[in-house]
């Protein structure tokens, strides 16, 4: 079973499927650009960092650059999603920058979902089928109204009314995350976030990865890289930004990223695509 419409336009990606998920393939991962998940169909919930949303069909999910995330299917059975990916020139260029205030203007890591009601869910699906539509007119693919209609889907999310929104967390994982971001340039080490925490390294450990799926290290591994990745693309050395990212030294940094991507740093941070993702493996 699939479906696929695969778009990559000028400063957005869209991309609708359905599939049967291969658990292997979905790790924790963070993207350059704004993304907005849809959900239609299927059994899985929906992680960013320490908090856990079960979904439903048509809940909406917002993601920054900043925060990690992932879906955890539960069973191997159809499953249906969208995926659009916004780089911050669409707003700039596209004169509607007033619909990124859903995106932007929150804290990382609150406010992530967005539960449509029913006359919602129709407004939000019509939306989608005029993008397709679109999408789907090959012999006069048009990038200009396919950007207008993603536009107009924007518009709709901007205007749902947030609810309270339920999600299972861990306090003792916030915790433990909270003092990583608070600390992520500095030294630190596993047995300071125990010292932290009052609790041994071990059950630390365990914990966490139950809850993440990710070790401690490989968590502050692949943050630290992320904001090696920012800090070179608003001008820092490579050399300066692996220093302010909490490594200790440029070797230290190469080694880790050789080790997560497979591919040189240098190289690959200076064509870093928009929609490129760093995916967080096991």
């Amino acid at each position: 079973m699939g479906f696929n419409v695969d778009i990559k336009g000028e400063n957005y990606n869209y991309g609708h499927k359905i599939f049967i998920p291969d658990f292997k393939d979905f790790k924790l991962h963070t993207h350059k650009a704004y993304e907005i998940y849809i959900y239609i169909a299927g059994n899985a919930e929906y992680v960013i960092e320490s908090k856990i949303f079960p979904m439903k069909p048509y809940d909406i999910f917002i993601t920054k650059s900043d925060e990690p995330h992932q879906v955890r299917h539960l069973v191997k059975d159809k499953y249906e999603r969208i995926v659009i990916e916004l780089n911050d020139n669409f707003f700039e260029e596209n004169n509607c920058a007033e619909y990124k205030n859903i995106l932007e203007n929150r804290q990382s890591d609150t406010d992530n979902m967005i539960s449509p009601d029913s006359a919602d869910k129709i407004r939000l699906m019509d939306s989608i089928a005029r993008i397709e539509k679109y999408i789907n007119e090959t012999e006069k693919f048009s990038d200009t109204i396919v950007k207008c209609s993603i536009i107009e889907l924007l518009h709709i999310i901007n205007t749902i009314k947030g609810k309270n929104v339920k999600f299972k967390s861990n306090n003792n994982i916030n915790e433990i995350i909270s003092y990583i971001n608070e600390n992520l340039t500095n030294d630190m080490k596993l047995d300071d976030i125990a010292t932290h925490m009052f609790m041994s390294k071990y059950h630390i450990c365990r914990i966490f990865k139950e809850h993440t799926g990710l070790t401690v290290n490989k968590y502050i591994t692949n943050k630290r890289i992320k904001l090696v990745q920012d800090l070179y693309a608003n001008g820092d050395s490579l050399t300066d930004a692996c220093s302010k990212a909490g490594f200790s030294g440029y070797s230290s940094f190469y080694k880790a990223y050789m080790t997560e991507t497979g591919k040189s740093p240098k190289k690959d941070i200076e064509n870093y695509n928009l929609f490129n993702d760093i995916k967080i493996q096991e």
